[in-house]
């Protein structure tokens, strides 16, 4: 009998540790279980300052950053998963938006977090419906520095914020699960504008041919959170338009073509004007190009040989005459012509100099003192 005794209770004890152990897998199968599902599809996201609206699947799929102190509001479609939901089970609302406004059940909550669905009648619903107003919070990344054109505002490092609304579950205050996380950017207007206004005027410079070398410092700024600098030597540049710099390429090759009209070709001086244009100097360029079309129109070489043949002819045969002359009426006339050729020789001296101080090209430039040092030495000849 007492044996009977014994196995009995060992049998009542092995059914309570089997339903203890039943007990937890239920439990732990409960925790893992799905028991809320947000629908990205039904579930929106509205701004109210710019009346803009999106599916909750749009919104996360396309990263939208919403600018700060704009109002929100927030719709969440959530499908209970579970059909047996614990009593004890209830949803915790959190955000860090300013002021949130929750709508639950028709009811208004204030604040973050507050606590909703925490009974059997709400837990038997098969669809929720949760919204929030808040505005995005205005405070960016702050500390004691400030950056150019951020003077209001005591940031650096500035850059998108992020900010999220959370939906979780617990069971007398034990984690269970998190039915929806959305995490997105906050950003300001005038961060945004001046980013834009930036990459527009790089990358329209880029298309027209200019690559400005702080282009890469100014974009390290940009995206290590420094907009501020970044604008401010992007100001300094005073980048012109694409239409405008397409307008002085224009005027610039024009100029070029012009030079080369009058048949002037200094390969050297053509890739100083392409190297400041393709630099961002526009205006540097655009001078040295007028300069250059202006630039007189060089004679051949050829018509100064002949004329420092033509003078040392001249020259031979005058001296031939005073020497072997003695007729005063033929020294007269010896003497006016040696006249008019002294008036000939300093006029194509003076020629010569001119041309001589515009030359650019060394080689060319002593080729042109060369000529001017044999027509001094003509005139010097002539004995009046």
């Amino acid at each position: 009998m007492e044996i009977k005794k014994r196995k009995k209770g060992k049998r009542i004890a092995i059914c309570l540790s089997l339903m203890v152990v039943l007990y937890f897998l239920v439990c732990l199968a409960a925790a893992q279980a799905d028991v809320l599902r947000v629908s990205p599809e039904e579930s929106t996201v509205l701004d109210k300052n710019t009346l803009e609206k999106w599916t909750l699947e749009e919104f996360e799929r396309d990263n939208v950053k919403l600018l700060v102190g704009h109002e929100i509001e927030v719709n969440l479609i959530l499908h209970r998963e579970m059909s047996n939901i614990p009593d004890s089970y209830y949803l915790e609302l959190r955000t860090d938006l300013d002021n949130p406004d929750w709508n639950y059940e028709e009811n208004h909550y204030k604040g973050s977090p507050v606590t909703v669905w925490n009974s059997s009648f709400e837990h038997a619903k098969s669809v929720i419906r949760i919204g929030v107003t808040a505005k995005v919070p205005d405070t960016l990344t702050i500390s004691d520095i400030k950056e150019p054109f951020f003077e209001e505002c005591p940031l650096t490092g500035v850059n998108e914020k992020k900010r999220y609304i959370e939906l979780t579950i617990y069971n007398r205050e034990t984690f269970v699960g998190t039915a929806k996380r959305t995490e997105f950017f906050a950003t300001s207007s005038k961060l945004m504008d001046m980013t834009k206004e930036i990459k527009e005027g790089l990358e329209g410079a880029h298309n027209a041919g200019v690559d400005y070398p702080e282009s890469e410092l100014i974009y390290n700024l940009l995206e290590g959170g420094h907009p501020g600098w970044a604008y401010s030597l992007y100001k300094s540049l005073n980048v012109s338009s694409y239409q405008q710099l397409v307008d002085i390429d224009k005027t610039i090759k024009e100029n070029v073509k012009k030079a080369h009209d009058k048949r002037l070709n200094y390969p050297t001086l053509e890739m100083r004007i392409e190297n400041l244009f393709k630099t961002g100097n526009q205006e540097g360029a655009l001078d040295l190009s007028e300069e250059y079309a202006n630039m007189p129109t060089p004679a051949p070489l050829g018509i100064y040989a002949l004329i420092l043949v033509i003078g040392l002819v001249i020259g031979g045969v005058a001296s031939y005459f005073v020497i072997r002359s003695v007729a005063n009426e033929k020294i007269k006339m010896l003497q006016s012509l040696l006249e008019k050729l002294s008036e000939s020789l300093v006029l194509a001296i003076e020629k010569v100099r001119n041309l001589e101080t515009n030359e650019t090209n060394p080689d060319k430039r002593r080729e042109l003192r060369r000529i001017r040092e044999d027509l001094e030495d003509v005139k010097g000849k002539i004995r009046i």
